[in-house]
Order: structure tokens, then sequence, then C-alpha cells
């Protein structure tokens, strides 16, 4: 598959198979490009910016579309859905795509997808679709603030309402903006194999583009990276993927060599790889509730642990299948540090899961939060006097984040917030609360994910 037009039908076929795996189309891309590895970095470019942009837009592009189709978007055939909507995400968002070819382009794979019926329908939404966007209607922004801008950066309103509520309209909007940037890679040097400068000039000899992190010491930005599972340093584990935040959260417990560390919710494993690193002949203890993705993370064990002698770095790391909401009385005041990154709804980084905010709901995250209250009581357990409890997810929900963490401090009063500003490089005139423990990253105020973190230590036995 190389030509230009397959490749276009490779993002239908994907976008209808998104559509139908709600809320994984992240999922869904990677595994079209590990499939077809063999395309081209080009065609692969193009194929990821169109699934992932008309995704991303998708919101805004029905709402145009449903002023030019007699038939609305929400009826019509899910092929159809996505030949119209990955045609007008290039309409409106690729200058360098001619109007003419994309419009011949989606009658084409309308007939290619045994649609031939549809070719005239699909043909006259897009020259409408031509004629009527110069003077194209959108929501007042005086009139409805929230409906404005639920429209402009394509964000299902109920979202932009708690996010105007929780931050203010000013701070709400740059987070909108940036759910709409997908930021550089980031990921954390194998400090047991490598030093960071190591680790990039291996980078930039295998053509990447890669730069240190500003202020975390043991981080890279890495840019211009096509299929990285494939690259040498990749595979001998000299680094790993991992969002900032994440990177952050292990900070935040300033783990020490010796200690004994247990990540309540481990899955794919990167924050007890990490943990690992700083623990040194300590040992690390990953267990998640989903036994499927224990392969993975044992895959990614070995990876960042082997050594050309056979031995492995990672020795002192296992990782196990059990629930974190279930208190585990066998390790009752036994770990240094216990990390518990919980469930959550994930809208601190819809910018990397880009469909995610079409289904994610506010009585889902209050069912979160009572879960992520559940386990973090069982994960206190495990933490000795002195140790700490490090509480974490990749949300902007107060409810999920601020407010469950105060509520554990009041009803433990046998932990006490940590001081996290000589932790965690951040700004403290920003983040007014580290000195209680606590810090809450907002994309377009932070160059993060969106991301909380809380840290308690425990004083005494019991409460």
């Amino acid at each position: 598959m190389t030509k230009k037009e397959d490749i276009r039908r490779l993002v239908v076929d994907t976008l209808v198979q998104a559509e139908r795996q709600e809320g994984g189309s992240h999922i869904v891309i990677r595994n079209v490009l590990d499939k077809y590895a063999y395309l081209d970095k080009r065609d692969r470019a193009f194929f990821t910016r169109v699934v992932q942009g008309t995704i991303q837009y998708r919101l805004r592009i029905d709402y145009m579309l449903d002023q030019c189709a007699k038939v609305q978007v929400r009826r019509q055939k899910p092929a159809v859905r996505a030949i119209l909507r990955s045609a007008v995400y290039q309409l409106e968002y690729m200058d360098s795509v001619p109007d003419r070819a994309v419009c011949s382009e989606a009658v084409r794979l309308a007939g290619a997808k045994g649609l031939s019926n549809l070719k005239g329908f699909v043909n006259g939404v897009l020259r409408g679709f031509l004629r009527c966007r110069p003077r194209m209607a959108f929501p007042d922004r005086d009139k409805d603030p929230a409906e404005a801008l639920s429209v402009e950066y394509s964000m299902p309103r109920w979202i932009v309402e708690q996010w105007m509520d929780q931050w203010g309209a000013g701070t709400a909007e740059r987070m909108l903006e940036a759910s709409l940037v997908r930021g550089p890679v980031t990921a954390a040097c194998n400090m047991l194999k490598c030093s960071r400068g190591q680790c990039l000039e291996r980078l930039w000899a295998e053509g990447a583009k890669a730069e240190p992190h500003g202020t975390i010491p043991f981080a890279m930005v890495l840019e211009e990276i096509d299929a990285l599972p494939r690259m040498a340093s990749f595979q001998d584990g000299w680094f790993q993927v991992q969002d900032t935040g994440s990177m952050l959260a292990v900070l935040a417990a300033d783990i020490q060599p010796g200690d004994s560390v247990l990540d309540v919710c481990a899955a794919p494993g990167g924050k007890a790889l990490l943990a690992a690193m700083f623990a040194g002949k300590g040992s690390v203890t990953g267990r998640d509730i989903s036994e499927a993705k224990l392969p993975v993370m044992e895959e990614n064990r070995m990876r960042m642990g082997h050594m050309p002698d056979g031995s492995n770095v990672m020795d002192h790391v296992s990782f196990s299948c059990r629930d974190a909401a279930v208190p585990d009385e066998a390790l009752a005041g036994t770990k240094d540090v216990v990390l518990a990154d919980v469930p959550c709804s994930g809208l601190g980084v819809v910018h990397k899961k880009t469909d995610l905010k079409y289904h994610v709901t506010a009585d889902q995250q209050r069912e979160l939060a009572g879960l992520q209250r559940r386990i973090l009581e069982a994960a206190a357990l495990a933490v000795r006097p002195g140790g700490v409890l490090v509480y974490s997810t990749c949300t902007v929900n107060r409810q999920e984040n601020e407010d469950n963490f105060l509520w554990f401090l009041k009803r433990h009063p046998e932990f006490e917030p940590v001081n996290l500003t000589e932790r965690l490089p951040l700004d403290e005139g920003k983040h007014s609360h580290m000195k209680e423990g606590r810090v809450q990253l907002l994309p377009g105020q932070d160059p993060t994910d969106g991301f909380f973190i809380g840290c308690a230590r425990r004083t005494a036995t019991n409460g």
C-alpha cells in the first residue's frame, strides 16, 4: 500500500473502526501503524495527521457538516461519515491538499467502499460545504460562551462548563487550546544503563531529533521519530517513553536506594521501572487489575533490564495481577513508598487520546472518584511508619484530584502532607499548594499534560 488514494481508504477504515471502539482511537491508530510498518514516513505522517485531526475536531466538523447536508451526520452511514469528516478536515486544516483533489478523492472512496449510490450525495455535501464556508454560522460568544467554546475547540459542552467553573474562563480557554495541540514525545533515560548524554548521542546517531528536558534531569524530548519501536536504542532499553507528569509523580516519592516500593496501578509499567532506577538494591512490586496487561509490563521490564552479558538490571522488579481497591493485609505497614496512579477520567491527556472527550461523562467521573477513594484506602494500608503514599491522576477534575486527596488526609490523621517544593522542579509561585503536599498541573498553563500529584507521609502506625 503505497498510493495516496489507498492511504485515504486506510484513513476511512480506521475512522470507522475508531468510532466503533469507543475511547480507544490511540490504540487503533497505533495498531494500524504497526500493521503497515512498511509504509514510508510521508504516508505514515499523512495517515496519522488526518485520522487524529479528524477525530480531534469531530464536534466542530459535524457542526459545519450539519449546515450543508440534508441528512445529519449522526444519521449517515459510518463509512459516509468517515469520508465526509476526513474530507472536511483536509479542506479546513490542510492547505497543502487542493480542494478539488479532496472532493474527487472523497467521491472515489464512496465508490470504493461499495457506496456508489451515495457518490452524488458525498459530492453534493462537499460542494455545498465549499460554498457555505465563507458564511458558516457559529455560536455567539457573547450570548452563549460555553457553546461557542465547545464548537470552536471541539469539546463537549459539559466539559467546557466544568473547566470554566473550576478554573475560570481564561484558564479554561488555554486548556482548550492545549487540548488540540499534540506536544512532543517525552522519554526517561534508563539511568541503570547509560547517562542522558550518552542516550542523546545514540539517538542523534540514529537520526532522531532529541533534546534534554529543561527541568527533569533524566528526561528527554523526542521529535521527528518514526516507528520508534524499531530503533535500536529503544530495543536495547536505553529509554522508555513516559509522560512528564508520570515522571514527576515518581520524583515526588523521593525514592532512595534500598527502598521497598509498591505500585498498585502499574500498567504499562513505566512508573515502576522508573522507581527501580532510584531504588537500586531495593525492591519494586508492580500490580494491576488487568491480567491481559501483564505480558506488556513484563516485556517492558525485560527490554529495559536486559544486558549484553545476559544479566538483568531490572531483576528487582516484579509484576502481578491484583485489584488495587482490595486491601492486602499481608503487606500492611511494609512499604517505604506506595504509588497510586489511579484510574481516572483522563481529561488531562485528551490531546493524545483524541476521542476520549466524546465518551467520558460526569456520572463516570463521580463513579471514578468513589473507586479512587477505595484504592487510596487500600494503598495506605501498605505504607510503613515514615513511608510515603503518592496519589496521582492524569485528569484536571477537582473531584477526582484535590477533593479526594484532602478527603484522605482528613480521614487519616496518621498521614501528613509532604512539602513538594524541594522534590519537584516546578514554579512554586504558580503552584501555591506544593507546601501542602499537592500540585495540579494544567495543559496550557504548565509545559506538561494535565496531571495531579498528592504526597503524604505516614507519621504513626494507626490513626
